[in-house]
């Protein structure tokens, strides 16, 4: 289904302000408003007031007659029907709506509120009066219409269906008072809505057309809103179980104004667009159940691809999702969406390592338990960067994981299974990998060393002179050259430019990240506040010592401008001659700014940037052992794509994994496929998450 035959302004404040112009004009908004108003509430209020009255009279009429005729007055009064909360009984303001529809409503709904379906032609001249009522009035501003503008849409792809009110008689996004009542979710108005279904149950059929919220039902509002006796009224009388909300407003916000590309998912209202989504986003066992028991298919696709469990994923919904993979009767499966992603890769992607966890155990493999110590395999499937066959997997968990840059992505580098991965990786191929080429860089390193020595003896003329005659020494050197340039080429592959050979160990790397952190950071901020006020303190003592005349060593520090910079910078480590400022043209003033210049820039500014350092140290110390890591598994990974062949991984992979029997395979294959090769990790836990019940 789709609409962007008429395009509204992209601001929102305009589009709310248009449509809150239009409510003046517009008689869907006479029975139901968004201030709480309309005919139905109202009347609904004033059938409360006068079922009040009646109540009272009755009562003191009632009285009067107890008191003239004895018991029977009171047996008479006891059986009235009791009023409720307002003074009113439920069934008597329900017919009073009801009767509202009945008399008034019919003329706005297809043949009498049977319905008709939708057809193209009908919906195109809806969208260009709605074009007309939008537009400004000058010519260049009006859009232009064209049946190809609506059919064309990524999301919204307009196909004939079925609806009760009139399309023409409508708001300007397509909104009915049944809608309206589900927006506003008061208790009143969920009533009003109840007594309209009863009336016309084919009301359930309509939904926004307007582009900004196309395709939203009574349905998923009720599910947004967690109604679940509203679910079960709208599902029996003939609501769209699978209806989709396409509109502008449920796509993620990096896809509502340019819908191509990749995605974070991030978004208020991005839920899946099928009411099973939404229940799964909201963590709604309740109603998924019932919608799954009415024929809901928990596999389906929107337009991301994404099913309801990639959207328990984005929405962090561990309950919910492992609900769905265990469901008694349709099971929800891992599927790949549009970007490629199962639920686990989309997991390790947003940095859900909670979720990233409960995925994994519920994929596990349970090989034997001894008290709290249980081995497990867990299938590698796109979870392992390396692919049974050899091939680099670019969209696995783990290199989501290595390259994210949030503190849950470095929580699952901790976890066990990522770690044990990383560990057997490093073990099997990296470390003597990694160790070559540390040998090569310093052995390259002194060959150049020995070649300056060379320069420095024989003059650089007489040194190409031998490289000429000695052709085979002279291509060794350029190999040396070469390998040393590698190194800041294999530092701009790192998010951060650390030195490799120090990252690689434990002992220094996080102390490199440290001080890597402080140089870029603290020491950079402090060095711009710091060369401000050193220009505004050095132009003051050229100008104080200007024209002085003085053999004194000291004061000749003051005579130029490099000369004062130094000086300044020493005097800022507490090295100075006070008895120099005797000799300026102005004693009292130099030494009042050399006061000045002490409390400002020794004082206050070196304080300073050692709290900062501080501030930097206490939050790096608390994570500088995930942050290596990180750095270590970037590292594995970069050695993993660059120094080896398919062939060689592929012997790799199946060294450091064991092969999953056709009996032991997963309750929950995390990927599409089979999984063919498991990862043994032996952990310390009460009870193996993939036994639960």
């Amino acid at each position: 289904m789709g609409n962007t035959g008429f395009k509204p302004a992209s601001d929102p404040d305009t589009n709310w302000r248009i449509q809150h112009t239009l409510m003046r004009k517009n008689l869907v908004y006479d029975y139901v408003d968004l201030h709480l108003g309309g005919r139905l509430i109202t009347e609904r209020s004033q059938a409360t007031n006068s079922e009040t009255t009646a109540a009272a009279s009755s009562a003191s009429g009632g009285g009067s007659a107890g008191r003239a005729s004895g018991g029977s007055a009171s047996t008479a009064s006891t059986s009235q029907e009791p009023p409720d909360a307002d003074g009113t009984t439920a069934a008597s303001w329900m017919e009073h709506v009801k009767e509202i529809a009945t008399n008034e409503l019919k003329k706005y709904l297809y043949k009498d509120g049977k319905g008709a379906t939708v057809i193209k032609p009908y919906y195109g001249e809806w969208c260009e009066e709605m074009k007309r009522l939008l537009s400004d009035e000058k010519e260049e501003t009006r859009m232009q219409f064209s049946d190809s503008e609506y059919m064309e849409d990524l999301f919204n792809r307009f196909q004939p269906h079925k609806a009760c009110w009139n399309l023409k008689k409508r708001g300007w996004m397509g909104e009915t008072p049944l809608l309206l009542c589900y927006v506003m979710n008061t208790p009143e108005h969920i009533q009003v809505a109840r007594a309209l279904l009863e009336v016309y149950p084919q009301m359930a059929l309509d939904v926004y057309e307007g582009r900004e919220f196309f395709g939203e039902s009574s349905l998923h509002f009720a599910v947004a809103n967690g109604d679940f006796e509203s679910v079960k009224l709208l599902i029996e009388m003939g609501a769209d179980i699978n209806q989709r909300a396409t509109g502008r407003f449920f796509r993620p916000k990096d896809q509502k104004d340019d819908p191509s590309g990749e995605t974070n998912y991030e978004g208020e209202a991005y839920f899946g667009e099928y009411p099973l989504a939404f229940a799964a986003s909201r963590g709604d066992i309740k109603i998924y159940d019932y919608l799954i028991e009415k024929g809901a298919e928990p596999n389906k696709e929107d337009s991301f691809g994404n099913t309801v469990l990639h959207m328990a994923v984005i929405h962090d919904q561990r309950e919910m999702f492992v609900h769905a993979v265990r469901h008694e009767t349709h099971p929800a499966y891992a599927i790949q969406n549009k970007q490629k992603l199962t639920p686990l890769t989309l997991a390790s992607k947003l940095g859900r390592s909670k979720m990233f966890r409960k995925i994994l155990d519920l994929g596990s493999v349970e090989n034997w338990r001894f008290g709290d110590i249980c081995c497990s395999l867990y299938p590698l499937a796109t979870l392992d960067s390396i692919t049974p066959t050899g091939q680099t997997d670019w969209r696995s968990a783990l290199w989501h994981i290595v390259k994210g840059d949030t503190d849950d992505h470095l929580e699952m580098l901790e976890g066990a299974v990522v770690n044990q991965l990383l560990k057997e990786k490093w073990m099997t191929f990296a470390k003597l990998r990694f160790t070559c080429e540390i040998l090569v860089c310093m052995s390259c390193l002194a060959k150049m060393v020995e070649v300056g020595f060379e320069i420095w003896s024989q003059r650089l003329v007489g040194f190409l002179k031998n490289c000429v005659h000695a052709p085979s020494q002279t291509i060794y050197l350029i190999s040396c050259v070469l390998v040393l340039l590698c190194i800041p080429f294999r530092f701009a592959e790192l998010y951060v430019v650390e030195d490799v050979l120090l990252m690689g160990w434990s002992v220094t790397g996080p102390f490199v990240v440290m001080v890597y952190k402080m140089c870029t950071g603290d020491l950079f901020r402090f060095g711009v506040i710091y060369l401000i006020f050193l220009i505004g303190f050095t132009t003051g003592f050229f100008f104080l010592f200007r024209d002085v005349q003085s053999p004194d060593e000291n004061v000749q520090k003051f005579f130029t401008v490099g000369a004062i910079v130094l000086n300044l910078f020493q005097m800022t480590l507490g090295e100075f001659e006070y008895e120099v400022f005797d000799s300026s043209r102005y004693p009292e003033l130099s030494k009042l700014v050399f006061f000045v210049f002490m409390i400002l820039m020794s004082v206050l500014l070196l304080q300073m940037l050692i709290a900062m350092m501080g501030n930097t140290y206490r939050k790096v110390i608390s994570r500088a052992k995930k942050e290596w890591r990180r750095q270590w598994a970037n590292m594995v990974l970069v050695l993993e794509r660059t120094s080896f062949r398919t062939k060689s991984l592929r012997r790799y992979h199946e060294k450091y994994s064991k092969v999953l029997e056709e009996s032991a395979q997963p309750p929950y294959p995390y990927s599409s496929g089979s999984s063919s090769r498991g990862l043994m990790v032996i952990n310390k836990e009460a009870e193996s998450d993939s036994e639960k019940p």
